[in-house]
């Protein structure tokens, strides 16, 4: 019932990719990024999902800008559809951006869980996920918003991705984005870093601007789940 009720608060209708328009927007050299939300189903072999088309006109358009533009002018009116899933992503295997330093906030975590096991879902006030990924070129997937949401399903017990409300951002044809794409997750200090090196890093906004950039400890959201694990139960 609560998925029910979420998808008809949600109002959405589908936009998919241009695909029959392909050949006509590379002549004209306009680019586009690929919005892909999904929320669980309660058949956990399928998902229901919707796709959108963001079209970039202008090369200063990063991510966080067509998220932006995504919200405002996209998101609402869409509609999901439910399909079958080919893959089951590990939650464990997704890479962070923070690590345990820059998750300080583990009280909401704590109410996170709460509202999870309440039957609630982890979103927005309008609906729009919390958890935010994109793929690399090596097929890698990069948490770049939710680290709270998602450490709060972990200790649910969910495993994979599919169980959550997440949405991801592809370049043109649901592709991968690029390592320069990838450094306006570090702000101020992406000028620090070498083209392909931003893995060995993590970004800590709630530290001295000093040390917000810092090494990687934790390589992906499992041992960031172990470190901040013992923080929770203290609550």
């Amino acid at each position: 019932m609560f998925y029910l009720n979420l998808f008809k608060s949600l109002n959405l209708k589908t936009q998919e990719p241009p695909s029959l328009y392909n050949g006509l927007l590379f002549k004209i050299n306009m680019n586009y990024r690929t919005i892909r939300l999904f929320y669980p189903n309660k058949n956990n072999n399928f998902i229901n999902t919707t796709t959108s088309t963001i079209f970039i006109t202008n090369k200063k358009i990063d991510i966080y800008k067509t998220l932006n533009l995504f919200e405002k002018k996209y998101f609402q009116g869409l509609k999901l559809k439910t399909k079958k899933i080919n893959k089951k992503i590990k939650l464990s295997e997704i890479i962070n951006l923070h690590d345990d330093t820059g998750i300080r906030d583990t009280p909401q975590i704590k109410n996170m869980i709460n509202q999870i096991k309440n039957g609630k879902e982890i979103t927005s006030q309008n609906k729009l996920p919390n958890i935010k990924l994109i793929k690399t070129k090596n097929n890698n997937w990069v948490l770049f918003d939710g680290h709270h949401s998602i450490l709060a399903y972990m200790y649910v017990g969910r495993k994979y991705l599919n169980e959550i409300p997440h949405l991801i951002v592809y370049n043109q044809n649901q592709k991968h984005v690029t390592n320069k794409e990838i450094h306006i997750f570090f702000g101020i200090h992406a000028k620090k870093l070498d083209k392909n090196n931003w893995m060995k890093y993590v970004i800590n906004w709630q530290a001295p601007k000093e040390k917000q950039l810092s090494k990687r400890t934790q390589k992906n959201m499992q041992e960031l789940f172990k470190s901040i694990f013992p923080k929770i139960l203290q609550l």
